[in-house]
């Protein structure tokens, strides 16, 4: 977590902030209670994140035409250009717990997080 923050700080992005705009890039249009459920974040406190998000104009908020009442997300302009910043922090990050665990402890580490990885079938 110390990596994490030290290589976004810069970017004033928190885990959470990180984690709702990469699925809104890999997602866009997607709803707010779908990423609510992905994150596994109660709506308030997901309402209040991409509020700040939409402050700092990194995210659109927009009505879904076919329910008024939902609202979907998307990446803007700025968004899109501050996420290639987000990239080249992210591999700075990874890069540094590599040199810190060592290739192969790292890819073993990783390997726990494939969903069929070791110990699982």
């Amino acid at each position: 977590m110390r990596s994490f923050a030290r290589h976004m700080e810069a970017l004033e992005i928190s885990p959470t902030l990180y984690s709702i705009l990469v699925l809104i890039d890999a997602n866009p249009d997607c709803r707010q209670s779908d990423l609510s459920q992905a994150l596994d974040m109660h709506p308030p406190n997901l309402v209040e994140r991409v509020g700040l998000l939409v402050q700092r104009g990194l995210v659109v908020r927009k009505r879904d035409a076919n329910d008024g009442r939902a609202h979907m997300l998307e990446l803007s302009s700025a968004g899109r250009a501050f996420m290639d910043k987000l990239r080249i922090a992210h591999d700075a990050h990874i890069a540094d717990l590599r040199e810190r665990l060592g290739p192969a402890a790292y890819d073993g580490l990783m390997a726990l997080t494939e969903p069929n990885g070791p110990g699982r079938s």
